[in-house]
């Protein structure tokens, strides 16, 4: 993920991979030993005007300290999962920490096109495991070695690459996937109505129990009762 960050961005002109040894991130002799990160790197790309921080953790549990500080300190966690097993007990592991710090999460879906990915089945453990809040934002009109495109759904649009990659081809939506997107982007939109409305439940009640607590109500009500007494 970071390579392909990277080369995207135009920050390096060749993705480095890690059977080769050559990624940007993992570049300690321990790293290229074990094939994974074992240090958190600090990276940055400038992508549409926008300067992106980021920080690239050890996936494995044995390092998961380092994800922790890296919490403490981003806006957003981005969990990555294998297409072809879905959440795993790591994954779970490390979404409570980004419970426990209030983080929102991007759930990355990757190896789209291994034979074993069963993108949809990912999507329905994620929803399974963490409720109706998971909203695909983009899916793949297939996956496997098939697998050359996807939908987005806020654009609306469709992104198709050639076999060998490089800048996609951006479409309008297919005719035959626009009622699968629109349900996709409407359900979206009604959680985000239904959680604002929580909030603001939420925030309603937390007023109402400190102005209890100060006494305002009480007398507050007692002030009209005499008034309607008067009356």
């Amino acid at each position: 993920l970071t390579e392909a960050l990277l080369y995207e961005s135009g920050i390096i002109k060749r993705r480095g991979r890690i059977t080769a040894k050559n990624t940007v991130s993992d570049y300690f002799p321990v790293e290229q030993e074990y094939g994974y990160s074992v240090f958190s790197t600090v990276y940055h790309v400038e992508w549409n005007g926008k300067k992106l921080n980021i920080i690239d953790c050890p996936g494995s549990d044995d390092f998961v300290g380092a994800a922790i500080t890296a919490l403490n300190v981003t806006d957003t966690a981005i969990l990555l999962l294998n297409g072809q097993y879905g959440p795993e007990v790591g994954t779970q592991n490390h979404f409570r920490y980004t419970e426990k710090l209030g983080k929102p999460v991007i759930f990355l879906v990757n190896q789209l096109d291994s034979e074993k990915c069963d993108f949809d089945h990912v999507l329905e453990q994620l929803k399974e495991n963490y409720g109706s809040k998971v909203v695909p934002v983009q899916y793949p009109l297939a996956t496997g070695p098939d697998f050359n495109s996807l939908i987005d759904v806020l654009l609306m649009k469709k992104y198709s690459w050639g076999p060998e990659g490089g800048a996609p081809t951006i479409e309008d939506i297919p005719a035959e996937e626009m009622e699968k997107a629109q349900i996709i982007l409407d359900t979206e939109k009604y959680e985000t109505y239904i959680n604002e409305i929580e909030e603001a439940l939420k925030e309603y009640k937390e007023c109402v129990k400190e102005l209890k607590a100060t006494g305002f109500i009480q007398e507050r009500r007692k002030d009209e009762s005499s008034i309607n007494n008067r009356g």
